[in-house]
This record gives structure tokens, sequence and C-alpha cells, in this order.
């Protein structure tokens, strides 16, 4: 091998004839500056691209356009052998490219990569016609060494040094054709096996490309090359190797690897850099570039790589900069000239001013006719329409009255025009991009109005029929009478705005500079936050708040080896503020957002912490400071309001254009922190573009509070670190000498009480306590917050309790804080109450509901009026019952609730009513509640005030027992808590799709949307019987306007949530958000459509691998159960495969799976200890007829599922062999099934006859089975069985018996009750029993 490529080396500078281009080859056009090589595919792409670089050449190089990676190094070889690369499939040249070598006149073909990227047997075919050989190794690292041993002659020499698996890899073809060096592959962190032949790591001549978080090998020296992004780095390389050389460059898209790495071909031909672009933008690095160096531009691939829009940009960009005249060349020739700071005239440059391409209306008035009545009826004038356009804005449009003027038809009109004209001015009169289609909706209108008229011309008939469609179909509320001037009004109108929006100039504006008041880091600050971050190996601890604000996020962080090993949730913490909270062991609420908590510890072990603190606590702290700003500002907080706080605050952006302002849904109060929620998504939009920072939303979405609190406890976990810091743990003890609850007035004395704090010094095992007389010697303070401004208020010894010493109503409560402020630390107590007890405590005796216009109270059941002992609360969150014979006579109609109470001090009642809005029984708001406030005046009557609670409560939240809405909205819950959630349904579209009509696109959307794929998004087959049941009752309503625009933006926006409403026959409503997926299919892919519809409608299952504690009754079926277990429990890679080719490959149907390909990441997602679903990305090759090949990524389901039963042994489980002795219990003692009587031990306990083995397409065979027994619940618990009560034919989920409860919850309390063990697996053997009975218990009394 050493020696051919070394002769090729030698020929081939030789015998390669680079193609030099006429100047006119740039453009397509006269006077274009730029040309797009494109072609069908990435193989014709490729090969245009050697027609422009080459005449002839004896050798060419051919790589795989499937195997990316490998085209990585053959850009070195490329560049060092002046050779075109060309790209091929693994088992066949496409037919163009083949052409291509016969036209080059190749001898020698070199293959880049192994047999796995270029079959043998192309090989074979090839060296027929061509001398052939290849160079690989085991892998693309060892195959980059090959080459370099070869290409450097055997020496070593200075080479480029990337990481093959980041995009900077794309940008190191350029640099080896410029220096004539090899490209040495790497994993980032440490070089290849067999590197020390070709590598000399001391010469500062190594080139290595890429940041240290993406290089960073040890000991390797070298000159590094880097920008922010991949953008950046390839204007950096630009720069340094190809500045002034040459005015022209290649663009290629920075996600399209192949495109990018086949410009080596016109980078050796033109001596042309390699620029990287977005699909439809520039990076302002690039940019700039092009605005100084650059005269004309190659753009590699088609529209789908480099958008059209993009392409006239870059037309515009570039000859813009020409137009300025010769002063480039000037400043060229003085661009190494060092200036003289030290003189006055040479002053330190301005940073460069920056312009955006802004759309401007031109000044000045436009006038259209319309025909209205006068025309149409009695041939005379036309109506106009005049607009004033002033400072680039529409000032104002008239309507210029031609009609008849008669008060019947004038009025109607007048209403008409009056609401255009609003909605007009509302939407921009539609001059925005996005609202092109509004606008045509206005013709549209127009000629549906005219037709109305022109089919039936009676002046007399007022077309109500007509009117109420056009309002129907187009959302529109158009009043009849007046139909012939309101089709003029909508007719001018719409070719009125045309015409200005014709008439208006693209024009170059200085883009604002930065003068948000947010004072951001610098993107460059930003980027370096994680930079060489190592932090000393220990246990730091560390809180951060989330979603819940007063439960703390309080974390445990394990370093080693300068890096994150661990995060661990500390329990106790949240137990000493919320001693009763329900999940003390996770973040919040323990199970809505815990992808946020999860998501984060993935990216702060991923090297992440400082960016995404830095990231998120910006957004919530600007989230607060908004609220803060309007509260200042006004009393009447409005959208209007907030919009204004909003534009000071990102004074760079137009929210308004972007369409991210705030609008009245963000005000709905029934929905908690909706307004938030939206000023911390604002702030993100923001941020995203000013730092260049897309946090991963797929791992935290939907869940970025809880994200922000756990980040920001790791953070400051992480800040205990620092030398400069002596302790890892600051916290409260249990006794801090506080109490519970204090009565208003008093005074607490913080040294007397004997107030501490406990820290852990580093090096330590046991905290020191440090009395509060001690606090300030160690940074430490006691504060409380100030409920009427939110700010931290210290204590310095002692603090009375009165609204005039705190600075707001004492009902709100102590909030106590220990803050040690240069760890950012923020230790939370737990409230303590300060009781009022100067008002009339009032008890609720019941909650009445009637119908609004009357005063005909129902009494509802369930309220529990009993305050909490310790807090003296009310719980405001209650689920409660309304009477079927109430429910159906209020369905349908507005309802009121009121509370009945009796006033304590004389037994009187005392009535509060209850406000919730327009409430219609039963649809609920979106939390599946109704949310209720009472007025102050009904706490206050004359002289007497009330109350409720010692809180001051004035609001509740109820929901409904038998509420079907309520029922399936628990079922959902419950998959929650499962971690099971709405899936992503997928939409396949076609290309032009896209393209068609919004009323086309709507009754695509109907086709495309139907209740079958809504209801698929739900995981029905882990659902109850009930859920199911729900969701098959469901009617699914949606707007179908809302999905036929999301389709028209698929192209550029493909993953979107709809508004989803399910309709219930009792009219109850749920409320949900779906999301959906858009594929465009740039081709029919029939394999691709079969095997996503295979995937769709069932996952691959997987067994719960059995403990290590399981016990069989008999050793053999044991030892067949296990072997079981190990075969579908078993996660190796070529398991995985097995299991997918079983469950989905399907020949009848065509389906072939030829290759599957896993990663081992993503194989390490799946953990079949615990039951649940696992979601991994998989590339997979399918074979269709013909042997048609389809390869793609797919995301596919596992599902650890319990072993599948499929019925009882019917002998071994009869009562010769087994029974239960002790059937009498107390009322408190636990009902104990292990069943102990039986003629022989080895069958003592429940034999199970399970499924051994899956079926080709994923079902359990319920004719291979085995048999074991067991006799513990836990041992049960592994398969589908469970405790039922009574003897029935089937049970639901609803009739599981909860053993964990004492037998007076279980058992009737006269009589006896059998128990069953009942099988709930679903491939069942009918030949078998599916219940046995446990036994007959009885309840002693």
């Amino acid at each position: 091998m050493k020696k051919v490529v070394n002769v090729l080396l030698a020929t081939t500078l030789a015998t390669s004839s680079i193609a030099v281009l006429p100047n006119a080859a740039l453009a397509d056009s006269a006077g274009s500056t730029v040309e797009r090589i494109g072609g069908i595919n990435r193989y014709e792409t490729c090969v245009n691209i050697s027609k422009k670089s080459f005449d002839n050449s004896d050798v060419a190089i051919l790589a795989s356009g499937q195997k990316v990676h490998d085209a990585l190094t053959s850009g070195g070889i490329a560049a060092k052998l002046k050779a075109p690369l060309l790209l091929t499939k693994k088992d066949t040249l496409p037919n163009v490219v083949m052409d291509e070598l016969k036209r080059l006149k190749v001898k020698r073909v070199i293959f880049v990569g192994g047999e796995q990227s270029i079959s043998k047997s192309l090989e074979n075919q090839l060296a027929k016609t061509f001398k052939v050989q290849r160079v690989s190794g085991k892998d693309r690292y060892e195959t980059s060494i090959k080459l370099a041993e070869e290409l450097n002659k055997g020496s070593k020499q200075e080479n480029i040094i990337v990481n093959a698996n980041t995009v900077d890899a794309l940008s190191a073809g350029p640099v080896a054709a410029k220096l004539n060096r090899s490209i040495i592959l790497t994993d980032g962190k440490n070089l290849p096996e067999g590197s020390k032949s070709v590598v000399d790591i001391n010469s500062s001549s190594n080139i290595m490309i890429g940041g240290t978080d993406s290089m960073n090998i040890k000991g390797l020296k070298g000159d590094r090359i880097s920008g922010i992004n991949r953008y950046e780095t390839s204007t950096k390389i630009a720069e340094k190797y190809y500045q002034g050389n040459n005015d022209k460059v290649v663009l290629a898209n920075g996600t399209n690897y192949i495109d990018a790495l086949s410009a080596i071909n016109l980078v050796l031909s033109k001596k042309a850099p390699v620029l990287l672009a977005k699909t439809d933008a520039l990076d302002a690095s690039v940019s700039k570039y092009l605005e100084k160096n650059a005269k004309g531009a190659y753009l590699l691939g088609g529209e789908d790589s480099i958008s059209a829009s993009l392409s006239k940009s870059i037309e515009k960009t570039i000859k813009d900069a020409q137009s300025k005249g010769s002063k480039r060349t000037d400043d060229r020739k003085n661009e190494n000239k060092k200036p003289d700071n030290n003189k006055p005239d040479n002053k330190k440059p301005e940073d460069p001013i920056e312009y955006d391409e802004v759309k401007v209306l031109k000044d000045g008035k436009y006038e259209v006719e319309a025909e209205g009545f006068s025309k149409l009826f009695a041939k005379s004038k036309n109506n106009k329409l005049v607009a004033t356009v002033e400072n680039g804005k529409i000032k104002d449009i008239d309507f210029e009255y031609n009609d008849t003027d008669s008060e019947v038809y004038k009025k109607p009109f007048g209403q008409n025009k009056e609401k255009l004209f609003k909605k007009l001015k509302d939407n921009n009169y539609f001059l925005d991009k996005d609202k092109a289609e509004s606008l045509k909706e206005l013709n549209t209108i127009a000629d549906k109005l005219y037709k109305l008229v022109t089919e039936n011309p009676d002046v007399t008939r007022t077309n109500t029929d007509g009117i109420k469609k056009i309002n129907d179909e187009h959302k529109v509320d158009i009043v009849t009478s007046a139909t012939y001037t309101t089709a003029s009004l909508y007719k001018g109108s719409h070719d009125l705005i045309k015409k200005i929006n014709d008439a208006a100039e693209i024009k170059k504006v200085p883009r604002p500079k930065k003068t948000d008041k947010l004072n951001l880091l610098a993107k460059e600050d930003f980027t370096k936050l994680d930079l060489n971050k190592n932090y000393p190996d220990g246990v730091y601890y560390g809180d951060g708040f989330g979603y819940i604000d007063s439960k703390p996020i309080p974390l445990k962080v394990t370093v080693e080896a300068g890096k994150i090993k661990s995060v661990e949730f500390v329990k106790d913490e949240v137990l000493k503020v919320k001693p009763n909270d329900e999940y003390p062991d996770l973040p919040d609420d323990g199970k809505t957002f815990i992808k946020g908590y999860e998501g984060a510890i993935a990216l702060a072990k991923s090297g992440e912490t400082n960016r995404l603190n830095y990231f998120l606590k910006s957004a919530r702290d600007t989230e607060r400071k908004v609220i803060s700003e309007v509260k200042k500002s006004t009393s009447d907080a409005t959208v209007e309001a907030y919009n204004k706080v909003l534009d000071e605050l990102f004074s760079k952006h137009e929210f308004g254009t972007q369409k991210l302002r705030l609008d009245k849904s963000h005000f709905d109060k029934n929905v908690p922190h909706v307004l938030e929620s939206r000023l911390n998504y604002l702030t993100r939009t923001y941020m995203n573009e000013d730092l260049d920072y897309r946090y991963k939303v797929d791992t935290i979405s939907g869940a970025t509070y809880t994200a922000t609190g756990t980040i920001e406890a790791i953070a400051n976990a992480l800040k205990k670190s620092d030398s400069d810091v002596n302790f890892t743990n600051l916290t409260i003890p249990e006794n801090k000498g506080l109490k519970a609850s204090y009565n208003g007035g008093s005074e607490i004395d913080f040294n007397q009480i004997g107030f501490k704090a406990e820290m852990l010094k580093k090096g330590e095992n046991k905290p020191v306590e440090i009395a509060f007389k001690d606090f300030e010697k160690h940074g430490i303070k006691l504060c409380y917050v100030d409920h009427a401004t939110g700010e931290l208020k210290e204590i310095k010894g002692k603090l009375k309790l009165t609204k005039e010493n705190l600075g707001y109503d004492t009902k709100k409560g102590l909030a106590l804080r220990l803050v040690h402020e240069k760890t950012n630390t923020v230790k939370l107590i737990k409230s303590i109450q300060i009781f009022d007890n100067t008002k009339i405590q009032c008890t609720v005796k019941k909650v009445q509901v009637s119908e609004v216009g009357k005063e005909d109270w129902k009494d509802v059941e369930g309220f529990n009026s009993t305050l909490d002992p310790k807090t003296k609360q009310l719980d405001f969150n209650q689920k409660l019952t309304i009477s079927e014979e109430v429910s159906k006579a209020l369905k349908g109609k507005k309802i009121k609730f009121r509370l009945v109470t009796t006033r304590e001090d004389n037994n009187g009642e005392k009535i509060f009513n209850l406000k919730g809005g327009d409430i219609v029984w039963p649809i609920f708001d979106d939390s599946g509640y109704y949310s209720f406030t009472i007025a102050n005046e009904d706490f206050t009557s004359g002289s007497e005030q009330y109350k409720l609670d010692q809180a001051g409560i004035n609001n509740f939240r109820f929901a409904f027992n038998g509420i079907k809405s309520g029922d399936f909205r628990d079922a959902v819950d419950e998959l929650a808590r499962k971690k099971y959630e709405i899936r992503t349904q997928t939409i396949n579209l076609n290309k032009e799709d896209t393209n068609k009509s919004i009323e086309d696109l709507k009754a695509l959307a109907k086709e495309k949307v139907d209740a079958k794929l809504i209801k698929d998004a739900f995981q029905r087959g882990l659902m109850s019987q009930k859920g199911q049941a729900l969701l098959d009752s469901a009617k699914a309503v949606v707007d179908y306007d809302e999905i036929a625009n999301a389709i028209k933006t698929a192209a550029t926006k493909a993953q979107t949530k709809f508004d989803v409403k399910f309709e219930f026959d009792d009219g109850s409503i749920y409320k949900f958000r779906l999301p959906v997926y858009f594929e465009i299919k740039k081709s029919e892919r029939p394999l691709k459509t079969k095997f996503e519809e295979a995937i769709r409608s069932k996952n691959v299952q997987l067994l719960q691998k059995l403990p290590a504690n399981f016990n069989a009754k008999d050793d053999a079926a044991k030892e067949r159960i296990i072997n079981v277990s190990n075969t579908y429990s078993n996660t190796d890679i070529d398991s995985l495969r097995t299991f997918i080719k079983n469950t989905y490959e399907d020949s009848s149907n065509g389906l072939n799976i030829k290759k599957i390909e896993i990663d081992e990441s993503e194989r390490n997602k799946i953990n079949s200890s615990e039951l649940g679903s696992y979601d991994i990305k998989v590339n997979i090759t399918l074979e269709g007829p013909g042997h048609i090949e389809d390869k793609g990524d797919y995301t596919i389901r596992f599902e650890v599922v319990k072993y599948q039963v499929l019925g009882f042994h019917p002998r071994f489980n009869g009562t010769r062999y087994n029974s239960t002795s002790k059937l009498a219990y107390g009322p408190e003692e636990r009902i104990d099934i292990a069943r102990d009587k039986g003629f022989n031990e080895r069958y003592i306990g429940y034999w199970l006859t399970y499924s051994k083995m899956l079926n080709p397409g994923g079902m359990w065979n319920s004719s291979e089975f085995d048999n074991v027994g067991v006799n513990s619940l836990e041992d049960l618990k592994l398969f589908q069985v469970a405790v039922v009560k009574d003897d029935k034919e089937t049970y639901t989920d609803a009739d599981i018996v909860d053993l964990t409860k004492p037998a007076k919850e279980i058992l009737n309390a006269e009589g006896s009750t059998k128990l069953y063990l009942y099988n709930f697996g679903e491939s069942k053997n009918n030949d078998y029993p599916q219940k046995v009975l446990i036994g007959e218990f009885t309840l002693k009394k």
C-alpha cells in the first residue's frame, strides 16, 4: 500500500488537470455574483462540483455517500493528491459517478473506508475497469492514521487534528488543501492508536480545529483555530489561510455534512475558502467575511441546503459591498500596518455597524376603486378607498362612499367597515410576512360577496344564509343588508393594501445597538463560562427553587476527577420545610416536571452547568423584573402595560413583529403561572438570539422552572468547591427554637430562643453548630421575606410581629431564610403562622350550587371544613360530589356557588358568595378545576369582620366526582405518574402540500388529523378499562384552521402543538395540547411509511429482569424462568436488534429489516429492572421487493412489562396441594395471602402458567408456556396478576385490593369475604383458570 500511494502522490500532481472556468461561468444569469452547484441527490451534486473543478485526472478518491465520517478523511487525501473526491453507495456505483470517472479519464480509484462502507463486490466490479486501491482501518480514526502514514511518507509531520464527532471536522478539508497536510481524526480526548508514527505532539505547527470543549488532548501542542460555533470557525479558517488570496468563496450548508465535504473539489481548483451557512440565514461572522472579501460565491446543493431567499441575500450583500468602490483594496494594503494609538488622529476603531434589510412602506397617498351598489346596479360611480402613508406607516384609510344614501344600507355597512378597519389596524394591515394568507382571504371574501349579489341581483334580498355561511367559513362577523357595498369594502381593502405593499422598498438600515436593560454577558464571555472548568473532588450541597415556591430543591453533588459524578436529592431538607409533602424525595410535585430535573442534571454532567444556570436564572430574574416594573408603573396591570415594559427591556428586538408579545390569554387567572411562564419564554427567546445558546428543550421542555431550580442547586453546590470557602453544607437543625405559630403583636428574640445553624466544614464528617450571635463571623444572615415587596430583610436580634414592623399584613405569616451570600446559599425555614384573633371565625357547613339568575340552591356534598391543627388553614383544593339529579338539571347552564357557614360567636349563618366568572356546567378550566374567589366585601359587614381560616383564604378550587372529563384527567394523571406522556404524533406530508391554499390545507388537515391519530397519542394499553372506555367515547374537536396554517409553515417549523378538546356526553370537556411532528416527504418512501406505521402501532416488549431475591417453589422451575428472564430482559445490542426484527419485520407486507445500528449511549437508556417505556434512537436499513433499500433514523419505544400470565395451573392450585390456614383477622391486622398448607412442601404456593416466548410480531405466545410457583406478594407483583375481592366473571383495576391496608378496610364487616388471585394478562389461554380462590376471610369483632 505504501508504495502504491507514494507513487500516486508522485504522479497525480502531474496528471491531474484542474479546470479553469471562464468568469462567465460564475453566474447563472448576466450580472449575477453567485452560482449554485447542485443535483438531484448528493452523488450528482458532488459530480457537478467535480465538473466545475477538474478537466481530467488519473486518480479519483471514492468515499461513502452514506457513511459521512469516512468522507472526513477523504478530504485529506483528495487535498494531498489534488484529486477529485466522488461519492458512492455501498454496493452500487451511481451511473452519474461512473460517467464522471470516464469523463475525467481516471485510471486509478482509491477507496477510503472499509467494506462496511464500500463493499468488496463493488471493489471487484470496478477492478474490471480501473486499478483499485483501498485505504482503511478498523474505524475512522485508524483510517486517518493509515492515510497519514502513507501521505507523510513515514515521517512525523505537522497535521490537522480534529474531533471526528463534531461539525468542526467539516472545516478541516480547506486547511488540508491549503497547507498540503493530512487530517488526523480523534475522539477529542485522545490521539488514535498508532498516531506516534505520524504525529509530533510537541510541534507548535500542529493545527487543532475546535475549542477546548471538543478538542482537549493532554500534551498536544499546536495552533488552535476555533469560533463560538461551526460558522465562525469556518470564517476564522478563511481569514487565516485565504483572506487576500481569493475573492471567491464556497458556501455549504453547515448541517449537511456531505455537501460541505464535497466542497474540497472547488477548494482545490478555485483556491477558495469554504464558509458554512444555515438553510435560510448567514451567521454574522460569515456575513462580515462576505462584505469584506467576496466578489463571487459558489452555493453547494439545492434550495433545501441553501434557500432561494438566502441566495438572493448573499448576492445582494456581495454587490452592495462592491458598490462602495475600491476602498477594500486600499484597506487590504494597509491591513498589516499597525496604527500608532499614541497619535491623536489614530483612535481605536468603533464596533462595526451591522445592518438589517427591512421592508419600508413608501410615503404618499394611495387610491383604489372597487365596484359597489352604484356601479353594479345603477351603472354609476365606483366606491373608492384612500390610504395615507407617513413615516413608513399607514396613517389612516378612508372609504369614499358612492352608494345609496338610505340608512337601511348605510348603517349596517358602517358596522362592517368599522369591524374590518379595526381588524386591519390590529393586525398591522396584514403587512407582516406571516399574514400574507390573511390578506388573500380579504379577496376571497369579496369574491364570495360579489357572487351572492350577481347570482341573485334582487336588491331587496338580505342574503342572510349566504352571509352566515361566509361568516362561519372565515370567522368574520359581516352584518347583512349591505352586501354590494361590503363586497367593495373587502375588495378595495385587499387591492389597496396590496398596492401599498407592492410599492414598498427594501432598505438597509443600521441594526440598533444593544441597549437592553438586562445587562447580559457578552456572547464571547457567556461561551467561556464552562471552559476549562474542573472542580476539586469532594461532596458539596446546594439548594435551588423551582415551580413550587414553598419547596426547595436540595441536592448533594459528588465530584470525581474534576467532573460531576452524581447528583442526589436530599429528602430530609424537604421534610424540614414541608413535613407532609407528598413527594419529599423528588422536586416540585414529584411527577409532572420530573424531566426538567433529570434533563438539567444530564446537561450539568455534560459540562454545561454555568451556562445553563446563567441562562435559566436570567430568564427567571427577568420574568420577576417585568412583573415588578409593571407593579411600580401602574395599578392597572393590562396587556399594554406589560408589553410596554417588554419593549423597554428588549429594545433591541421588535417583539410585535415576531409575534412574541403578551395577549389576553396570558392573563387567565384560572391557570397557575401562565403569565410568568410566558414572560420566561419571551426572555429565553431573546437570549437564544443574543447569546446564540439553544438550551436542550427536548430534555426539559414543559418543566423550565424545575430545570431552573435544579441547575441553580448544582451551581450553588459547586460554589462551595472554591478554595476560599471552608464548608460544604449549611443547614438548619431540627431543634431551632422556633414555634410553629405566634400571636400577632408578639416578639421573637432569636438569641434568647437559641436559634442556630449547622455548618459542615471541609474535611469533616460532623457539622458544627453556629449560634445566632456568631452568624456575622461566618458571613451568615437570617432574613425574613417582606410579602409586600418580595425583598429579604435582615434580622439583627429581635423581631416584633406587627404589620407596622414587618411591612405587610401579618396574616401572611412569617417566611424566614438563612442566607450565605458568597455561595448563594438560601435555606428555607418552615413557614410560621401569625394568628389573628380579632376577626370572627366562620366554619363552612356546606357548599351550594344554583343556576345563574335563580336562587334555587342545592347542596354539594363532600366539603371538608376541618382546619389543619397546626396551620389553622382550610384545604382550598377539594373534590366534591353533585348528585346525579342536580347534575342533569344543571347541564349546559351557567351556574354559581356559595359557602354556607356558621359564625363562631353566635352560631348565626353567614353566606360567602363564590365568584368564578361565567361557568357552564360541567365545563372545567384547563386545570380540571373550577377556580373561585370571595369578594373582599363578604369578609366585612358593618363593623364586623370575618375569616374562614388563619391565613385569610379567599379562593378555592373545586373538582367533582363522577364528571367524565375529571375521571379521564385522573386516568391521564395516572399515566403521568408512570412517566408515560402524550405521545408526539407524526403527520406525513408531501413537499407540494405546503404550497396549497388554506382551504385545500383544511381539507388535508381533516384527512390527516382524525380522531384515531389524536387518541393514539395516549397509552391506551396502560390505562384502566374505565380510562379506555372514556377515551373511546370522547369526541375530539380541533381547530382545522390552526392545523392548516401549521402545515403551511411545516417546512420551517416541523414540530408544533395543537389545542385539542375532548367532549364527553355528560357535557364536560377535557383540553390538552397534542404534540405533532410534520415529516415532509421529498420523494415516495413506501418502506419508511410502512415501518413508521408499524412502530406507531406497537412497542418492543421486554420482560422485567428478575430480582436477585426472587424465590420460586421449585428449583427447576426457577431456573427455567430465569432463562426466560435472561432472554427477554437482555439489553445488549445484539438482543435489542433481535427484538426489533421480531416485533416489526413482516415479509407478507414487504417489510424486511436488513440492518440495525444502535449506539451504546442509546442502549444505556433502557433499564430492564424498572417497568416503564424507554425511547431510543436507532438507525435501520429496510429492504423491500426488488432489493429496494431505505435507510433512516427512527425512535423505537421499548416497553418493560410484567411476566405475561396465561392462567393458573388447574391442579397445583387446588386445595389438596395448596391452602391458606389463617382466614380470620383483627381490624388492624394486615392480611397475609401466603399459602402454608398442602401435602407436599414443594408445591405450596401459587402456580402461574406464563408465556415463555414472543411470537413474530411482538405478541406473547399462548401455546408456548411454562409453570412457576411463588408464594409472596412481592414475587407475585412481577406477574400480570392481582388480588381482587368477591366472585365475578371479570375484574377491572378498580377491583384490585391493596393488601397494605388494614383488614377492616378490605373485609366485609358482616359475614365472609372471598379474595381471589386474578389474571390481568392480555394473552390468556382459556384452557386454564383465570382466577384462583385465595380464601374466604372474616373480620374479627
